[in-house]
């Protein structure tokens, strides 16, 4: 299966939109705002977008990059989110059958069709060391 950059770049944006919203709520419900952080230093100079962030990953794999080790942690974090999630719509795109949830999922395991018994504690209290 083979990740191309059209399938990624959305992800990317809606990976960083998600992390610009809730840095926004966060710093409405702060009396004093937030503190600086790498994320914000790159929305500031205009760095957070998936053209960017797309090409300063392949940078970073390559050891290339001149992004300070924040900035760089980062962009790995965002990529690495967003290419899991491209991996497995494409998994599941791939095998239908594999991605759906059964029926089941939310019951107890069984034996024959009948519930596995739990376990029950003991109540005993626990022995003190001597």
């Amino acid at each position: 299966m083979e990740l191309q950059k059209e399938d990624v770049f959305p992800v990317v944006e809606e990976i960083i939109n998600e992390v610009k919203k809730s840095r926004d709520a966060a710093e409405k419900a702060s009396k004093n705002g937030l503190k600086s952080n790498p994320f914000s230093t790159l929305e500031k100079r205009g760095l957070m977008n998936a053209e960017f962030v797309t090409s300063e990953f392949d940078k970073i794999q390559a050891k290339a990059s001149s992004l300070p080790s924040g900035e760089r942690s980062v962009i790995n974090k965002i990529m690495v989110m967003a290419l899991q999630k491209v991996a497995l719509r494409k998994y599941q795109e791939m095998n239908p059958e594999e991605s759906k949830e059964p029926e089941n999922a939310n019951q107890e395991p069984s034996e024959g069709g009948k519930p596995i018994p739990k376990r029950k504690r003991s109540k005993k209290p626990a022995q003190k060391a001597e």
